[in-house]
């Protein structure tokens, strides 16, 4: 912060025709001109303000740049999940085609073993008549 002229002698004599003491008026305007270094100038609020506006500025460029990131994101998100739906219906057909195919040879292994039964039984009957006649 700058530098400024601070009048304590000046402040001092106001506080006092305003009612203080003169020991308390003279210590606030020794206390307010020990401060001064952390008292802002017209110059110094200006130097402020301007970088509150470059900040707001930025800050506004952020928030584009953000609303039109999470734009991308909800856009590739609901690709993903329309691929992912769809690898879900294609890998669902192709197991319903897999079971399809395993029943399917299931049952002809099921005739196969019935019908080698059926061979079985009528070999061992024909078998069986053939020695008791």
């Amino acid at each position: 912060m700058s530098k400024f002229a601070y009048d304590t002698l000046g402040t001092s004599r106001e506080l006092e025709a305003a009612g203080m003491e003169r020991r308390q008026a003279e210590a606030v305007s020794i206390a307010i001109a020990q401060r001064e270094g952390n008292l802002a100038t017209k110059s110094d609020i200006g130097r402020v303000e301007s970088e509150i506006d470059r900040v707001e500025s930025a800050i506004s460029s952020l928030r584009t740049e953000v609303k039109s990131d999470i734009g991308r994101v909800e856009s590739a998100i609901s690709s993903l999940r329309i691929e992912v739906k769809s690898d879900f219906s294609s890998l669902r057909t192709e197991v319903k085609s897999d079971f399809t195919e395993i029943r399917l040879d299931m049952k002809a292994q099921f005739r196969w073993v019935i019908s080698m039964q059926v061979v079985v039984v009528l070999a061992v009957v024909g078998f069986a008549f053939a020695n008791i006649s």
